[in-house]
């Protein structure tokens, strides 16, 4: 468990940051992180055989952190320190487009930004749902018509060349949800790179599966988030009101049409809910042969749960024994199985897993 623990800690506790490292860090004029999500608003980090994990460094993680980043003053290298223990580590940079206009002097990181080897792409600015963990429904609701631009100005980043794409971010209302849906399908068509969706089902809308993976999409994300009834009520209400049912449908189609693992995965959050609760919900997706997503809650300003402590490391630790536990039984590898997108989630690569190599982020 030492590589896991390692990860886990930095999940759990987070980072502190030397003056030095900071200074490394923001030598190129960019800020530390862009916090448009909690869970991508820390410092993305390469430890070898762990893999990769974005470590919190702000808000409530600022005093708990175990262990420190810092930077060598004279090689520039990168160091975790805990007590007498040091890792050489990787910092990931922020992309190059941070902050650039696209040709109609609209903010391409508005649309698009990516993390490590992936470039996620947000139609949607807002949210027409109301999840208590969540700040996208404090944005002002609007469909985006300039991704294919944003998608074309991110492909070419030198900092963090892109290898697949995600389309995510806010759930659409009914009226709109066809749109997203077509609009995707329309993505797929131009670029080759793989491109994965990550989406909420709606009721009678299974044919969206069957559109999406004949238009060639590579991969789908349909998030339970929580799985407790009592807990998706209170903070995903939305959700629950779509019913455990309209997801199955959704997950064992695209189990069925895919045909291969790994191609399907659905995200629980860990840290909102009892224990017992997620880890029901990690069973009930191996059984339809869907990837359990792990996600530590990480509380977000400005929504009702900001004050909520993270989860503690024990928590983590033990959810990721039995989620490894139960994926094992049924054949499932624990999503994601891409190494740099596992940056926020409980996942890890393969233990010969090189982190020297060529061509990662």
């Amino acid at each position: 468990m030492t590589r896991e623990r390692t990860k886990l800690e930095l999940l759990a506790d987070g980072v502190r940051l030397s003056v030095g490292a900071v200074a490394r860090l923001t030598a190129t004029g960019h800020p530390l992180s862009v916090f448009e999500y909690p869970t991508t608003g820390g410092i993305t980090i390469c430890l070898p055989k762990v893999g990769y994990v974005n470590a919190p460094f702000h808000g409530p993680y600022a005093e708990r952190a175990r262990w420190t980043l810092d930077a060598n003053p004279d090689s520039g290298a990168f160091t975790l320190i805990k007590g007498d223990e040091s890792i050489p580590v990787r910092p990931l940079p922020l992309p190059c487009y941070l902050g650039m206009l696209d040709s109609k002097g609209r903010r391409v990181d508005e649309v698009a930004m990516s993390h490590a080897d992936r470039v996620r792409l947000s139609p949607l600015a807002g949210c027409a749902f109301r999840c208590t963990f969540c700040d996208f429904h404090q944005k002002d609701y609007f469909f985006h018509e300039r991704v294919v631009e944003a998608l074309a100005i991110a492909t070419g980043d030198t900092s963090l060349p892109p290898r697949h794409v995600l389309v995510s971010g806010g759930t659409p209302n009914a009226r709109q949800s066809e749109m997203l849906v077509d609009l995707v399908a329309d993505l797929v068509g131009m670029t080759v790179l793989p491109v994965d969706f990550m989406y909420t089902p709606r009721h009678d809308t299974v044919d969206w599966v069957d559109r999406l993976i004949d238009g060639g999409i590579h991969g789908l994300s349909i998030n339970l988030e929580l799985f407790g009834i009592s807990a998706l009520k209170h903070h995903a209400p939305q959700k629950a009101a779509i019913g455990r049912d309209t997801f199955s449908a959704h997950i064992e189609r695209a189990v069925e049409r895919f045909g291969k693992p790994g191609r399907v995965r659905s995200l629980l959050i860990v840290g909102l809910e009892p224990l017992q609760d997620t880890i029901d919900g990690v069973r009930w997706l191996c059984e339809r042969g869907c990837q359990p997503a792990l996600s530590p809650f990480r509380p977000a300003a400005g929504t009702p749960l900001e004050t909520v402590a993270p989860p503690s490391l024990d928590l983590l630790t033990a959810a990721w024994e039995e989620t490894r536990e139960i994926a094992a039984y049924h054949g499932i590898a624990p999503a994601p199985t891409c190494v740099p997108c596992q940056n926020n989630c409980i996942a890890f690569p393969p233990e010969e897993w090189d982190w020297q190599l060529p061509g990662l982020p």
